[in-house]
């Protein structure tokens, strides 16, 4: 790390607010860093078990759309996105734990079926579980960068 002093730069050793800074930015998983392969019409999601494919509905800068299909018994890596997403089950089951800032500890966990909405505030950390093979659209306002597109810059 670099710090200005007297118009001359010097190299900053060992401060622990920088490093845990560091450490902390390191750990930071948004929705493109999980997306394990891109195809024209769809996306295979890196998963923390399971299989997850994601398939193109809408997708313009101020709003996204993605059908997807989660595999039972599957866990998605725990991520955030730097837009609102609505997830809506239509098929199936799913639970989604919301964790703390410092994406240590649980602080809510919730349970979709069939017609369930649920909202995530951008930058929101989270991770789903499903317990059944399940079908759900998930949507991000604005474009989340990379959702759920075949390219991070479409």
């Amino acid at each position: 790390m670099l710090e200005r002093d007297n118009n001359r730069l010097h190299e900053l050793k060992n401060n622990p607010n920088l490093n845990h800074l560091e450490e902390l930015t390191n750990k930071i998983c948004t929705f493109s860093d999980i997306v394990e392969k891109r195809e024209e019409n769809y996306i295979i999601m890196e998963m923390e078990k399971g299989t997850c494919l994601g398939f193109n509905l809408l997708n313009k800068p101020e709003i996204a759309v993605g059908n997807f299909f989660i595999s039972k018994d599957s866990t998605f890596i725990k991520h955030s996105h730097k837009q609102i997403e609505y997830l809506i089950v239509y098929k199936g089951k799913m639970t989604i734990d919301v964790y703390d800032s410092e994406q240590k500890n649980i602080i809510e966990t919730h349970t979709l079926e069939p017609g369930d909405c649920f909202k995530l505030e951008k930058d929101t950390f989270h991770s789903h579980d499903f317990s059944e093979d399940t079908w759900a659209l998930a949507i991000t306002i604005p474009r989340d960068e990379g959702f759920p597109t075949t390219s991070p810059r479409d």
